[in-house]
């Protein structure tokens, strides 16, 4: 009767031991699957362009390579619209609504700079000015077709990823 319990034991103990380790090897399977569907998400959005739509127009931008623009690519993939709205007679000015990484300095801008301001909203500017910003990029159109799109209404802005 005692070796039979104790036999009993020994394959309730094996069974638990083999139990416990699937879990554990399922586990760390999926955990491992995850961080590498995250790290091929992350590197396929730093391959694709950053576009940005004024109005439902593609207007082409070069933009800088820095954190807050990889900020912004991980920001376009779900496509946010950004109401923008006119401000001080020389820019548009939209907020996130989440903040994102930035590296304010001090900067003089000109027509077609695009910035973020406080680590939570976008600007473009039509005119110049001076504060403290992060670059983003410039515009790449005639400073008149920059002012004739900016200056008159308050605009929506889109990004997306190409």
């Amino acid at each position: 009767m005692k070796i039979r319990n104790i036999i009993e034991k020994c394959a309730a103990f094996f069974i638990v031991a083999v139990l416990t380790a699937a879990v554990i090897g399922c586990g760390k399977t999926e955990m491992e699957s995850i961080s590498g569907e995250k790290e091929d998400m992350q590197a396929e959005i730093k391959d694709k362009n950053l576009i940005m739509l004024i109005n439902g127009n593609e207007i082409p931008v070069i933009w800088e390579d820095n954190p807050s623009v990889e900020a912004l690519k991980k920001m376009a993939a779900d496509r946010p619209e950004i109401q923008m709205t006119r401000y001080g007679g020389f820019e548009q000015v939209g907020p996130f609504g989440r903040p994102i990484a930035c590296d304010d300095e001090n900067m003089k801008t000109s027509p077609g700079d695009v910035v973020l301001y406080e680590g939570n909203h976008i600007v473009i500017f039509y005119k110049g000015s001076e504060w403290s910003y992060t670059r983003l990029g410039k515009i790449d159109l005639p400073e008149n077709e920059i002012v004739e799109l900016l200056e008159n209404e308050d605009v929506t802005l889109v990004l997306e990823l190409s």
